[in-house]
């Protein structure tokens, strides 16, 4: 598997180099397949219709928000695990700390033992830059 990768010049935020501008990498994201598709695919390599996958996931959804909720994890598998993470703000002193210094917490997931093997062999191809996507496709709605 190769990704492709554009070079964006960037203003460097902290440290020494703070202020000056340097060339990175960037992942460029292909089109993002569609909840209703990846359902289509499914249904189309197994015995379930599309309204039946669609279902499944929904319902997938629906219970790992339960359980999360319920402040445990998901095991989804070879898939990999979802958990709720939070931070807080330091405090000097044990007994100055209350639940104002707690950061909004946030949806942290553990790849399976596939998705790790794939990342292990992840290669890279420079791409010259066409056109500059602001926004990645998959920040669109989900049908899920």
């Amino acid at each position: 598997m190769s990704l492709s990768v554009i070079t964006v010049k960037r203003k460097v935020l902290a440290g020494e180099e703070a202020g000056q501008e340097k060339w990175y990498g960037q992942v460029r994201v292909g089109t993002c397949v569609p909840f209703e598709k990846v359902c289509k695919q499914v249904a189309h390599h197994c015995t379930l219709t599309h309204a039946d996958v669609a279902g499944v996931l929904k319902e997938v959804l629906t219970r790992a928000v339960d359980t999360l909720d319920d402040g445990n994890g998901v095991q989804l598998g070879r898939l990999g695990n979802f958990r709720l993470t939070a931070g807080s703000k330091g405090v000097e002193n044990e007994e100055d700390f209350t639940l104002r210094e707690m950061k909004v917490s946030r949806v942290r997931f553990s790849p399976g033992k596939i998705l790790r093997d794939m990342i292990r062999d992840v290669q890279f191809r420079k791409e010259e830059v066409k056109e500059v996507i602001r926004k990645v496709p998959c920040d669109l709605p989900h049908a899920i």
